[in-house]
């Protein structure tokens, strides 16, 4: 898995899991490989490489943060972080080709 980083300084483990659940909507629940970020990666306002934002898909991180997303999403009423998570196996393999997924990007009115 492939993230596309442009320093958003707004994405926080609320934001990692409104991407999961929208991820989980496209029918993903395993990765085949790794979580590969790409360009500057602030995750709860501080640099990551992807290493806490693989904890947060993987349902391993952020337990706290979840009911807040799962409370606006009925597709999540019943469905604990630890069951949404994503499964991450094996490792990176390059690839030429990239499908985008899905695309997140903060409030407008937090860009000024």
């Amino acid at each position: 898995m492939f993230v596309e980083a442009g320093g958003d300084p707004l994405f926080v483990f609320e934001s990692a899991f409104v991407a999961l659940a929208e991820l989980r909507a496209l029918g993903l629940q395993r990765v085949t490989g790794d979580l590969r970020v790409d360009g500057p990666f602030l995750f709860n306002w501080e640099a990551d490489d992807g290493v806490r934002l693989k904890a947060a898909l993987s349902g391993r991180q952020g337990a706290t943060a979840w009911p807040a997303v799962q409370s606006r999403r009925a597709d999540l009423a019943s469905v604990t972080l630890a069951q949404a998570g994503l499964t991450f196996s094996g490792s990176s393999r390059a690839s030429a080709e990239h499908r985008t997924l899905l695309a997140y990007r903060s409030p407008r009115e937090l860009d000024r």
